[in-house]
């Protein structure tokens, strides 16, 4: 029977060791806020167009906000994009 994983951590240690699985931990990490607006967006069903127009910027603009790394991110963005 094949072994089953908890999370793709667990996959990747077993693939590759400690070290691989720990760089992907600090970029997960790296993310957790980015990733956390995204899914609010995505929960209420809003396109990066959406959100744009609501802010008065371009979609480009989202989706780039949604793949910085939180250190990336200016805190009165993070207060509009709430």
């Amino acid at each position: 029977m094949k072994k089953k994983f908890n999370s793709v951590l667990e996959k990747l240690k077993e693939m590759s060791g400690d070290q691989l699985a720990a760089e992907f931990e600090k970029q997960l990490a790296a993310k957790l806020l980015v990733k956390t607006l995204f899914t609010l967006r995505q929960v209420q069903e809003l396109s990066q167009k959406q959100i744009a127009d609501e802010l008065g910027m371009h979609q480009v603009t989202v989706s780039k906000f949604e793949h910085l790394d939180d250190c990336n991110l200016k805190f009165g963005d993070v207060v509009d994009y709430l």
